[in-house]
């Protein structure tokens, strides 16, 4: 009697172990993602209107596509240009880029933001309007938001160059922490030495001054003392006052940069060795707080 209770315990058994799997998978099914659609856990980038330079256009856009990974198409047929921002022309970032445009924009209302001048900076030559723009309920700034998450690096320009220093600071903890585009040994900042490798594009260059001179009000920034033929960088007089209203701690006087560590960027094209004349002061930035520092250049390294 015994040994046939055991039996029928088992077969009791039997019946439920069954669905106490079925109950097991289904609970997993609900906790579970697909490796492809991870949640997005970047935080968002906050974005402050610059009253005093800028304007927000009164009515929200609504987009329909990222036709790249700077340009927005809105269901209204117009495309819309993200300001401020570069792609590099490396083999991962401008799809990676594109991809992640695609998801925070398309089907959101959006705002739009451009310069208070009318007379320039709103419309680029082909004819698309220039934006730094926020979308979606959680208001997402989109440049802040590529800048910190390395798919995008800062590029302003003397009409757009609003919001130049909060870029610059996303830029630099992204690069800090080798964070999409930045993790690629191509797209990590020149040197003085390597200038030359990418003459005629646009670069990114770290480096010591070697010596601040001065012609015709111009100033000039070389890294050695062979200023004929090493990287070198332009400063036209005009910009000379615009230096002291820049909004950097601490201030950045031109003309007392010998010795000190900088970061630029623009065009770099042939001027007695590669060379950057610079357009617009955010284009400079002293070098603070680095954890790998910037090596100085060598004269004998540069002859």
């Amino acid at each position: 009697m015994q040994k046939i209770g055991s039996l029928f315990f088992l077969f009791l058994l039997s019946l439920v172990a069954p669905w106490d799997g079925m109950l097991s998978c289904q609970a997993d099914d609900t906790v579970s993602t697909h490796p492809d659609t991870k949640p997005d856990n970047l935080q968002i980038v906050p974005f402050t209107i610059d009253l005093k330079r800028e304007i927000r256009l009164p009515t929200p856009i609504r987009i329909k596509k990222a036709i790249s990974p700077t340009l927005l198409l809105s269901d209204t047929g117009q495309i819309y240009a993200l300001t401020g921002i570069d792609i590099p022309d490396d083999t991962e970032t401008a799809v990676k880029t594109q991809t992640q445009l695609s998801e925070w924009t398309e089907g959101q209302k959006c705002t739009v933001y451009q310069t208070r001048s009318d007379k320039s900076g709103r419309i680029n030559r082909m004819n698309q309007i220039l934006v730094h723009i926020t979308c979606g309920k959680e208001n997402r700034w989109i440049q802040g938001s590529l800048i910190s998450k390395g798919l995008a690096r800062v590029r302003t320009t003397p009409e757009n160059k609003i919001h130049s220093i909060e870029m610059l600071d996303l830029e630099e903890q992204a690069r800090k922490n080798k964070t999409g585009l930045w993790g690629l040994q191509m797209n990590r900042p020149l040197t003085p030495l390597t200038a030359r490798q990418r003459m005629d594009s646009f670069g990114i260059v770290e480096g010591h001054v070697y010596a601040v001179s001065q012609n015709r009000n111009a100033i000039f920034l070389n890294f050695t003392s062979d200023w004929k033929t090493d990287f070198s960088i332009g400063i036209p007089s005009k910009l000379r006052k615009d230096f002291s209203k820049l909004r950097v701690n601490p201030p950045i006087d031109p003309m007392s940069l010998k010795g000190k560590p900088i970061r630029i960027r623009g065009w770099i094209r042939n001027y007695n060795g590669p060379y950057i004349e610079m357009d617009h002061v955010e284009q400079l930035e002293l070098i603070k707080n680095q954890k790998d520092p910037v090596p100085k250049v060598k004269d004998e390294q540069a002859n």
